[in-house]
């Protein structure tokens, strides 16, 4: 009836427990668990991890095997591996099948209770650093641990009081380490906790100090019953002693043992049972990611019982659960310096430490990036907003008051020299012709009438009168002829648009037409002020037009603006320059951007000189 009934509890609990276990070692691509009853020898897939993953036959045929041989086993993944001879088998040894610099594995282990083989656990196993088959083995078997706990026969007759007792302390456990502001204020508080329901007369919880990582060095967090204590205390640091000693053999110590021990470990607990009473010791080291972390001691008076396999291992399932909360805990205290050092350390242990190849890759292209562009020369460009221009521009004003008649032209047409380009309206100046005709006649005849009557003084009045209003006639043909605006020169036409205004009134003066020749053209640049003191005449650059990015035009550097011109709020110096060979689809108001050519320069200096020099500015500012 036993293994009835602990079949039925197993595959009830196996999907939560494997969904457990998997948290717990990194690097698990799938899982999967086969279970079925002693007696039948046929055992079937219950679950896999993750729930969606397809099934992967290589796994299933592995778990077979081991359960075949009823004994863990070890290989490399997709590889035909070759044995490695390790001595005579015994009941507990591990079967190991590896192959040199294989980061890809298979492990699996028999579900064993009570001697009965109820099925295999086994897993697929990426890493990037090569473990040793012990270190991915152990997580394995003390999950298959849990299953015998949890399934022998006096837990299945105590209708699960031990196993409800067990994962409530668990539990409370994980809510004390939680609950609290401060580290130190949580790992007190689950000490006490811990050696209330555990029947302990103490219990300590002792952390590694990373800032001394490699002398391994342990400082004490929390002790049941003392808020306060100091690290001089001897009692302090003979308890740091005892977990300085199991995090260097990498294992849990029980005093008295129920193991053979070395006599150092020996040496250390009994001195310390002499020293402050308490013979009865279990230490259990703190791991998160295959790294010792810190350790745990639990302490009972010599009048207590020993500890049981049941209690170290209901301790170490309260080490690995309670682990990570103090890792994430203790990394979210430190300061920000600190933070950055440890960060800095972590990954500097990546690069230069086994394994990493990715990240060990990466280091070194970005390397040689950093000494391509610290040592590499490029040239450099002062860029600017550019715009042409012609070199000559020409404006055509109105000659005389009057009102716009005819326009002939608009802006963007081609004109030739002496082509008309708008007329005046010449009524008024006609009207004005017209008397200054009829008064030159009747001056004429007045006159001839004076020289037949030998009037010698008033020959003189009207001579003088024939002559103003003849000089008046010769202004007003003057005006009448001026009234046809005509070009002065060849060349296109790049303001003034008069087709929408016929018939407006214009004064003497006023600007009407721009022209600028065809083939003679200026690149005006717009350089900022950080850039100008790089320039000077001769320097060529690069242009290219929105019109035309496609067509580079070469220019060289004419003349550079002594003053600064301010524009939304920036600084800038007008620079001129001459296209080299100038194409005949130029047309001035043209944009895009220019480059001038200053020299050789370093490519990291090329990219952050505009920062180094501001940051330098502010700092001067700031001094």
């Amino acid at each position: 009836m036993a293994k009835t009934r602990c079949y039925t509890r197993i595959s009830t609990f196996a999907e939560q427990w494997l969904n457990f276990f998997v948290r717990s070692l990194p690097g698990i691509v799938q899982a999967q668990v086969f279970l079925g009853e002693p007696e039948e020898n046929d055992y079937q897939l219950l679950s896999i991890w993750p729930q969606m993953a397809e099934f992967d036959p290589a796994i299933g045929d592995f778990i077979n095997q081991c359960i075949e041989e009823k004994q863990p086993v070890f290989l490399s993944h997709a590889i035909n591996p070759h044995t490695i001879d390790q001595g005579p088998s015994t009941a507990n040894q591990t079967k190991v099948l590896q192959l040199a610099n294989i980061q890809s594995y298979l492990l699996a282990v028999p579900l064993v209770v009570e001697q009965q083989l109820y099925g295999s656990l086994g897993v697929h196993i990426r890493t990037e650093a090569l473990e040793i088959p012990k270190k991915l083995l152990i997580p394995l078997l003390q999950a298959a641990k849990w299953l015998d706990l949890f399934c022998t026969p006096d837990s299945l007759d105590s209708g699960d009081n031990n196993v409800a007792k067990s994962t409530g302390t668990l539990l409370e456990a994980t809510a004390i380490s939680l609950s609290h502001n401060s580290l130190h204020d949580a790992a007190t508080a689950l000490a006490t906790e811990l050696a209330s329901q555990l029947c302990c007369e103490r219990v300590t919880v002792g952390l590694i100090n990373t800032a001394k990582k490699g002398q391994r060095s342990v400082y004490i967090e929390g002790l049941s019953h003392s808020a306060h204590f100091s690290a001089k205390q001897t009692l302090v640091k003979d308890l740091a002693t005892l977990i300085e000693e199991a995090v260097d053999q990498d294992r849990t110590i029980v005093q008295p043992p129920t193991t053979p021990t070395d006599r150092a470990s020996q040496l250390v607990y009994a001195r310390y049972s002499r020293e402050h009473g308490n013979n009865r010791l279990c230490t259990v080291p703190l791991t998160y990611n295959n790294t010792i972390t810190g350790g745990m001691v639990f302490e009972r008076p010599h009048s207590a019982s020993a500890f049981s396999d049941q209690d170290v291992l209901l301790y170490q399932q309260i080490a690995a659960l309670i682990s990570p909360i103090f890792v994430y805990r203790e990394r979210n205290q430190r300061g920000l310096v600190q933070q950055c050092i440890n960060l800095l350390r972590e990954q500097t242990a990546k690069i230069v430490g086994t394994g990493y190849l990715t990240w060990k890759l990466s280091a070194g292209l970005g390397l040689l990036i950093v000494m391509f562009f610290t040592f590499v020369q490029s040239t450099y460009r002062v860029a600017a907003n550019a715009s042409l221009e012609g070199r000559i521009e020409r404006l055509i004003s109105a000659p005389e008051d009057g009102f716009i008649k005819t326009v002939t032209i608009r802006p963007g047409d081609k004109v030739g020299a002496g082509q008309l380009l708008a007329t005046l309206d010449d009524r008024d100046l006609i009207l004005e012709q017209q008397k200054w005709n009829s008064k030159l006649q009747q001056t004429a005849k007045e006159y001839r009438g004076a020289m037949a009557s030998h009037d010698t003084s008033r020959i003189g009045i009207l001579r003088a009168q024939r002559n103003q209003v003849q000089a008046q006639l010769d202004l007003t043909n003057s005006k009448l002829s001026r009234l046809s605006i005509t070009s002065p020169l060849a060349g296109i036409v790049i303001s003034g648009d008069l087709s929408q205004s016929l018939g407006s009134p214009v004064n003497q003066g006023d600007k009407l037409f721009t022209i600028a020749p065809l083939e003679d053209y200026r690149v005006h640049l717009k350089i900022d002020e950080a850039d100008i003191a790089q320039l000077q005449a001769g320097q060529t650059g690069t242009l290219f037009l929105r019109a035309a990015v496609d067509k580079p035009l070469v220019f060289t550097v004419e003349k550079i603006t002594p003053i600064a011109i301010a524009e939304n709020d920036i600084n800038y110096f007008r620079v001129d320059a001459l296209l080299n060979h100038p194409p005949l689809y130029l047309r001035p108001g043209m944009q895009g951007v220019g480059k001038i050519e200053v020299g050789k320069r370093r490519l990291i200096w090329i990219w952050t000189h505009d920062l180094t020099e501001w940051l330098r500015l502010k700092f001067w500012s700031w001094w």
